[in-house]
């Protein structure tokens, strides 16, 4: 009952503005009007789990032949960018948040940014993907190759999951 009240605010109108108490002043949605209220996913309940991935942010070195780059999920995309550009390479990911986004939050959400028009969701930039699936298996996807069609691309299913399928 707790998971399902987590992914049903997921897609609650009042929800999809901030995941955090904002003011009380109502703001016009879909046709309705809303006074913003704390959602679901801000709240813990005893039976939920919170993990914090920060600790995971370790970035590989650049591979500059392959033009690719490994990052831990708990890795800022910030300190990803400086890396990449240290190489003379670019990586289009750019956010507000820049600063404190996590490589695996971003995959996890497929999130945009400000260059999406000219250079796709984040599910256009990930190779490869290390999930960890609820029941503890560890699924090893990571490759090099753009063009793999070697099978299922199992990566695509936790890319835009945001965690309901296993932890990238």
């Amino acid at each position: 009952p707790a998971l399902q009240r987590s992914l049903l605010s997921a897609h609650n109108p009042r929800c999809l503005y901030n995941h955090a108490m904002v003011s009380q002043a109502p703001t016009r949605s879909g046709g309705a009007w809303w006074a913003h209220k704390p959602c679901w996913g801000t709240q813990t309940n005893p039976d939920q789990l919170v993990m914090s991935l920060e600790k995971m942010n370790a970035i590989d070195p650049v591979d500059t032949q392959n033009r690719t780059i490994a990052a831990q999920a708990g890795a800022v995309l910030e300190n990803v960018l400086d890396a990449a550009e240290q190489e003379q390479l670019f990586l289009p990911l750019s956010f507000g948040a820049r600063g404190s986004a996590q490589v695996g939050g971003i995959i996890s959400t497929n999130a945009g940014g400000l260059r999406v028009f000219r250079y796709g969701m984040t599910r256009n930039w990930v190779l490869g993907l290390e999930v960890v699936l609820p029941d503890g298996t560890i699924i090893e996807n990571l490759k090099n190759l753009r063009k793999d069609n070697s099978g299922i691309d199992l990566k695509q299913l936790f890319i835009g999951a945001e965690g309901i399928l296993g932890v990238v």
